[in-house]
């Protein structure tokens, strides 16, 4: 019974951290567009939404984090995380000048998605299943 409420405990602690991680988001990108309003330079803006989508995945991604001992998942580093974080970085690099197109082609969840699988990556590795 003692080892169910700390399992409340850490989900209710995950999910305070997660207002948390919020708030901060919202008072930076304020902060930037204030920023941005008074530079008219728009990158900062394009850089932030990557970083803090990244930083979103990588904190969604630690409920599903079973055991915190380093066991490699080549084929999700490999095939879906390296892609993604390299989608997230170059594409916003080579069309920061082309807005329109940037907001087409991404909102946010190229960046979610290789935050959320970077974990993922390094804890969790393949479970091979015999028979």
């Amino acid at each position: 019974m003692g080892g169910n409420w700390a399992t409340y405990m850490i989900r209710v602690i995950w999910f305070m951290g997660l207002l948390l991680l919020g708030y901060i988001d919202f008072r930076s990108e304020h902060a930037i567009k204030e920023y941005v309003s008074s530079t008219y330079n728009y990158n900062p803006v394009v850089w932030y939404e990557v970083g803090s989508m990244f930083l979103f995945g990588i904190y969604l991604s630690l409920l599903f984090i079973k055991k915190w001992s380093l066991q490699v998942n080549s084929p999700l580093l490999i095939c879906v995380c390296i892609p993604c974080l390299l989608l997230s970085v170059i594409v916003p690099y080579e069309l920061s000048k082309l807005f329109s197109v940037w907001k087409i082609m991404s909102n946010g969840i190229i960046s979610l998605v290789a935050g959320f699988t970077l974990p993922l990556g390094l804890f969790s590795a393949n479970e091979r299943r015999e028979g």
